[in-house]
């Protein structure tokens, strides 16, 4: 609309500084952090004892830390490294810095929240067994939403899309099929059949 091609971001803000996420205590364990003013900086070095980062000249105004951006980044990054994310997400939010611990999918499985939310269920596929899936995202009230079918295994729904839906007759589905381009089975090289 405005003849400019927006560059990729990443975890950065056009006007937010800091806004990415931070390396915490354990392997490939990170915080979010998004401080959209002073006041809110401020907090955040108080919470991290990082009182020379509200002395840094750089950094004493959110225009500046912008202009700043990557020397704050790697500066906070040597802070948030010694801390557990999950400790350190409630502890900026209890300082009115907004912030959430990224969750790898053992942690999101073991999270109280979704777990009070009803948000996993548990969905039967034939032939491979019953496993944990995220559910659906909202909740409304006076109508009950789920998971209506389990997901479906390699191919289940090949034939349906493309004979009914995308109108291949049976002999050009079959010769896709043969040729290796539509997949119904994984190859033994990539997941060694474990099931009958």
């Amino acid at each position: 609309m405005n003849n400019r091609v927006a560059d990729p971001q990443g975890n950065l803000h056009r006007e937010h500084a800091p806004h990415s996420i931070y390396p915490t205590k354990g392997e490939d364990s990170w915080i979010a952090i998004d401080c959209t003013n002073d006041e809110e900086f401020n907090s955040l070095c108080i919470t991290l004892n990082a009182h020379d980062l509200l002395n840094d000249e750089r950094f004493k105004s959110l225009a500046k830390r912008k202009l700043y951006e990557q020397e704050l980044n790697d500066a906070l990054a040597r802070y948030t490294q010694g801390w557990d994310n999950d400790q350190l997400f409630h502890l900026l939010q209890s300082a009115s810095v907004c912030a959430g611990a990224v969750h790898n999918e053992k942690k999101l499985l073991e999270s109280p929240q979704l777990r009070a939310r009803d948000f996993f269920e548990e969905l039967e596929i034939k032939g491979v067994g019953t496993h944990t899936y995220p559910g659906i995202m909202t909740k409304w009230e006076n109508t009950p939403n789920q998971i209506r079918s389990s997901p479906p295994k390699l191919g289940e729904h090949n034939e349906e899309i493309y004979i009914r839906l995308l109108r291949y007759t049976e002999d050009e589905y079959i010769e896709l099929l043969n040729k290796g381009l539509i997949g119904t089975d994984y190859s033994e090289k990539v997941v060694p059949r474990t099931w009958e």
